[in-house]
């Protein structure tokens, strides 16, 4: 065996052993590959349980935290493959669950009635995310007063209006998100430092609301960046997005460039915001 595959190994092991010594109560079981551990974390909200996944760099850590809230289709393996690719970067990535039960759906109909649910109990919503940040705190190789909050189509209208009401994060992402709670609400809290990528060819959000939501932000002073990315559309960070527009007649499309620009930007931010 060569060196570098027993230093590897060594790694991994110790890994998995200070991850699971403290923490098996919580129900998960631990994977490791030769950069990252991974483990499913439930929390509980109220009498709800909640399944998250975490994603974990290798090393001693700790790391900054950074939440991911997942579009209207539910926690499926698109916000847990964010959360490992974060976690490659150098992050501790927490997909949390909105829904409840690590619900998922396949299709519109039910996507759309459960993601307008919790749009409607925004104080509920809050409370969700208020405990998942707790949990992701807790996680002892987390740096409980560095963390961000990234959101997809659904959860980027989430984590916007999570910063709206002042919750108290270092940065927010929103790609291809809802604006809604900028348009219809006053700017005043927002702690974070803000990022927005849209596409601008998204049907779902107006060119107004991007009007509306650069000038919110501004006439607040929040520290803030818009990206409008040309030829984008809903959709475009998630490889599965075509495929899902093309079954359900929707205007989906993964568009590779402004997936890579966004994910650049993302990281470029975090070197500043976690500095």
């Amino acid at each position: 065996m060569s060196i570098r595959k027993i230093f590897v190994l060594l790694v991994s092991i110790g890994l998995l052993s200070a991850c699971s010594s403290s923490e098996e109560k919580q129900e998960f079981q631990a994977k490791t590959t030769s950069t990252i551990v991974t483990k499913e974390i439930p929390y509980m909200v109220g009498d709800k349980k909640m399944k998250g996944f975490l994603a974990i760099p290798a090393g001693e850590g700790p790391f900054p935290g950074v939440i991911v809230v997942h579009e209207w289709w539910g926690q499926t393996e698109y916000p847990r493959d964010r959360a490992r690719k974060l976690a490659k970067a150098g992050y501790v990535g927490f997909a949390v669950d909105m829904y409840g039960e690590g619900k998922t759906f396949d299709h519109p109909k039910g996507a759309k009635a459960f993601s307008q649910k919790v749009m409607e109990d925004l104080d509920k919503a809050e409370e969700n995310f208020r405990v998942a940040l707790a949990t992701l705190k807790a996680q002892k190789k987390v740096k409980p007063e560095s963390i961000a909050a990234l959101g997809y189509c659904f959860g980027g209208g989430i984590v916007l209006e999570m910063a709206r009401r002042g919750i108290d994060i270092d940065m927010v992402a929103s790609y291809h998100g809802n604006l809604t709670p900028i348009v219809k609400n006053e700017v005043t809290k927002f702690p974070a430092r803000v990022l927005i990528f849209n596409g601008a060819k998204d049907p779902f959000v107006p060119k107004k609301a991007v009007e509306t939501t650069r000038k919110k932000l501004k006439e607040a002073n929040i520290r803030y960046k818009f990206f409008n990315i040309k030829n984008a559309t809903h959709g475009f960070t998630n490889p599965e997005a075509t495929a899902m527009g093309k079954k359900h007649d929707l205007p989906l499309a993964y568009n590779e460039k402004a997936d890579k620009k966004s994910w650049e930007e993302t990281l470029k931010a975090f070197k500043v915001v976690f500095k």
